[in-house]
C-alpha cells in the first residue's frame, strides 16, 4: 500500500509494479529527488547522459507543476508490467474548493455539483461521475496535443491526462489524483488502469 500525505491529511492506495515516489516539499528538495530518480532508473553511464537528462527534465517539470497545484506527492512509473516500459505519472494534490461551490453535502451530491462546475469550465475534457460505495468521484479525461516542431511543423508526442476528484463529507477539501501518460494511442487501456488504482484509495487519519 502506497501512502501520500499532506498536513492533517493522509490517503493510501495501491500502485501496480514499481513507481518512484517524490515528496513535494521545497523546489530544491524536489530537484534533488528527481536527480536521484534519474540516476537510479537510467543509470550513470556516459552513453546514457542525454536520456538521463531528458527524463530528469521531464519529470522535474511535471513535479514542479504538481507542487504549484497544491500537490503533496508525485509518482513516476518505473515499471508497471514486467519488461514493458509504460510511461505514466501520478500527482497527488489537495486543491481548494472552486469559488462558489460547496462540498458540505453528501459525497454523491458533492460529486454532481463538482462535475457540473468542471463541465461549465470547458477545460477538463470528458467529465463523468463514477459509481462508488465510498467518496464521490468525478473523473475527467482529455488528450493534450504535443508541441509543433519549429522545423517541420509536425506535432510532437502528446499525453493523456486523467484526473480524479474525490469528495468526502468528512473533509472540506477534495483530493485530486492526476495521472498522465504519453501513450495516447493506448488511451482506452490506460484509463481503466487509472480507474482501478483510484478504486483502491483508503483514507487514514491525521498525517504525522
Amino acid at each position: 500500500m502506497t501512502e501520500a500525505a499532506a498536513p492533517s491529511r493522509r490517503v493510501d492506495f495501491l500502485l501496480p509494479g514499481k513507481w518512484w515516489h517524490i515528496v513535494l516539499t521545497t523546489p530544491e528538495e524536489t530537484r534533488r529527488q528527481v536527480r536521484q530518480m534519474a540516476r537510479s532508473v537510467i543509470g550513470r553511464r556516459d552513453d546514457r547522459a542525454q536520456l538521463r537528462h531528458d527524463v530528469q527534465a521531464s519529470v522535474e517539470r511535471a513535479a514542479e507543476a504538481a507542487a504549484q497545484a497544491q500537490g503533496s506527492d508525485f509518482y513516476f512509473a518505473v515499471e508497471i508490467v514486467p519488461g514493458v516500459p509504460i510511461p505514466a505519472s501520478l500527482a497527488v494534490c489537495w486543491p481548494e474548493v472552486p469559488a462558489g461551490l460547496s462540498l458540505d453535502v453528501s459525497p454523491a451530491a458533492g460529486a454532481e455539483a463538482l462535475s457540473a462546475h468542471l463541465r461549465r469550465s470547458g477545460r477538463w475534457g470528458e467529465v463523468a461521475v463514477l459509481e462508488t460505495d465510498g467518496p464521490g468521484v468525478v473523473r475527467t479525461v482529455k488528450t493534450i496535443a504535443g508541441p509543433l516542431s519549429a522545423g517541420t511543423g509536425v506535432e510532437g508526442a502528446g499525453e493523456v491526462v486523467a484526473s480524479y476528484w474525490l469528495v468526502r463529507q468528512e473533509s472540506p477539501f477534495p483530493l485530486l489524483l492526476t495521472f498522465s501518460s504519453a501513450l495516447v494511442s493506448m488511451r482506452e487501456e490506460m484509463v481503466p488502469l487509472f480507474d482501478a488504482i483510484v478504486s483502491t484509495v483508503e483514507w487514514g487519519g491525521a498525517a504525522t
